[in-house]
């Protein structure tokens, strides 16, 4: 099949349940010695099954706001990994999982020039991006776009243009004036597509997050896997665009996750000859990078949990045994893959499908994702091939030149006091400390006026104040609130 999808079909003796490769659509199933059920929805199962928690996966996901493989936080209950398929025999009772796609390290990673791997690339952009636009021709449907001063969301837009698309339109939000957004009216009003902003502020995500519609959200998609609150800011920005009818006969393209894909989560570890201490140091990489929403969870009993689940995920797959120095980044890649892209990051789409809107992943799209598994890390880290393929193709005219080099400036439109005044102020006595610390108290007490997205806003200013453990950014603040509630 091609396009995200999930299915779940049942006979007189047999239910089978599938989910694409990154299970953009979610499948979730609870299995004991008298009871098989199946679901996209775990919350209609509540009163239906024993909710006995799994300690480390609960554990997992207070630190990352996501478990770990296939388990949710509750024994029994899984969710179907993406590139997966399930069989259940009703008669027999007999169950089997099994794996049709595996993202993981190939013995054959392309050895292609890069002159090659450079005009593939050229072409697949513009095939990906074609698919859903013929697709919206068809179906009559505008195709929006949430735009930002990133890569990816502009690679959307701008491909679009190349094309030729004209039922397109684009949309930001977040604090009024901030740099995303300044620099995605920028590209619209260069790609000539209309483009709307939605102003967020700390009140009115405070709000949101008490309202009966928005706890209506996060009880429906509940995962018991991943956080969905933290997804707040888009909620709001779909709502009130839903709202003004500026997006109900929509597609939504967001860009989804081209920066992971195309080589940008590469993490940088030591590599050593000796296959256990590389493996070590990587996953040591990992868990920092990942696992730190909260300081005082990060102690050495814990990530040993972690580390421990992490190794357990490789082995059932089989790639610890084949690690070597050139597919080091692809076991990096696998785990991050099936976890945090899939289960926190994807999670978007949620958001529009409860406002009844189409949705589209073109960075996702199957051969997209077999492309990229396969390109050499030389042309993929630090995203080379994919950053040089954009700027010399310079789809929309938006990717050549100065003007559209520097866009990501996030202190050229920060509120003017906390620009001249707060940060240089603190940030001076801090020079006497560490840098360190300068960035735990700039989180904890500044980045609730200054975060763009207004995440922080689920909390009070005195609430986040009188916090006396340190936290990473808002996710861990949602993360907290979600496991106190649904634990509670």
């Amino acid at each position: 099949l091609d396009g995200h999808f999930a299915l779940i079909f049942k006979n007189n003796n047999n239910i089978i349940c599938a989910v694409d490769e990154i299970s953009s659509i979610s499948i979730f199933y609870y299995k004991d010695k008298q009871n098989f059920f199946v679901t996209p929805f775990p919350n209609l199962l509540n009163k239906k099954i024993e909710k006995k928690k799994i300690n480390e996966q609960t554990l997992a996901l207070s630190m990352s706001s996501y478990t770990i493989g296939d388990q949710t936080i509750y024994k029994n209950f899984s969710r179907l990994r993406g590139g997966s398929y399930i069989n259940f025999n009703q008669t027999k009772r007999s169950f089997n999982k099994y794996n049709y796609y595996i993202y993981k390290n190939s013995k054959s990673v392309s050895n292609l020039s890069y002159k090659l791997q450079f005009s593939r690339l050229s072409k697949l952009n513009l095939s990906i991006i074609n698919k859903i636009y013929k697709f919206s021709l068809k179906n009559k449907k505008n195709l929006a776009i949430p735009l930002s001063a990133g890569y990816d969301s502009r690679f959307v837009a701008s491909c679009l243009k190349h094309l030729g698309a004209k039922n397109v339109l684009c949309f930001s939000y977040g604090q009024k004036n901030n740099f995303e957004a300044e620099a995605a009216k920028k590209i619209s009003n260069q790609l000539g597509y209309p483009w709307y902003f939605v102003q967020l502020s700390n009140s009115k995500t405070y709000k949101t997050f008490k309202s009966k519609k928005f706890k209506k959200f996060c009880k429906i998609f509940d995962t018991f896997s991943s956080v969905s609150s933290a997804d707040i800011a888009e909620f709001q920005a779909i709502d009130e665009l839903n709202k003004k009818k500026i997006i109900n006969n929509s597609i939504v393209i967001n860009g989804n996750s081209g920066d992971f894909i195309s080589g940008n989560h590469i993490l940088d570890f030591k590599i050593s000859n000796d296959k256990n201490k590389t493996l070590n140091n990587l996953i040591k990489a990992y868990i920092k990078k990942h696992y730190r929403l909260w300081d005082n969870l990060a102690n050495k009993e814990n990530v040993e949990i972690i580390s421990n689940l992490l190794k357990r995920e490789l082995q059932n797959f089989g790639l610890i045994k084949n690690i070597n120095k050139s597919n080091m980044h692809l076991i990096n890649e696998f785990l991050e893959f099936y976890d945090r892209q899939s289960k926190h990051v994807i999670s978007k789409q949620r958001v529009y499908e409860y406002f009844n809107l189409q949705w589209s992943l073109p960075l996702w799209d199957k051969d997209y994702i077999e492309f990229w598994r396969t390109v050499p890390k030389k042309y993929k880290c630090k995203q080379i091939l994919y950053e040089d393929v954009l700027k010399k193709k310079n789809y929309g005219k938006v990717w050549k030149g100065k003007k559209w080099n520097y866009l990501k400036n996030d202190m050229a439109t920060r509120l003017s006091f906390f620009r001249f005044f707060v940060r240089p102020f603190f940030k001076l006595i801090f020079l006497f400390i560490s840098k360190s610390a300068w960035h735990k108290f700039e989180i904890k007490y500044i980045s609730f006026y200054t975060n763009i997205l207004c995440n922080l806003g689920i909390l009070s200013y005195k609430d986040l104040f009188f916090e006396k453990r340190s936290f990473r950014n808002s996710l861990s603040i949602h993360t907290d609130k979600y496991l106190k509630k649904i634990l509670k």
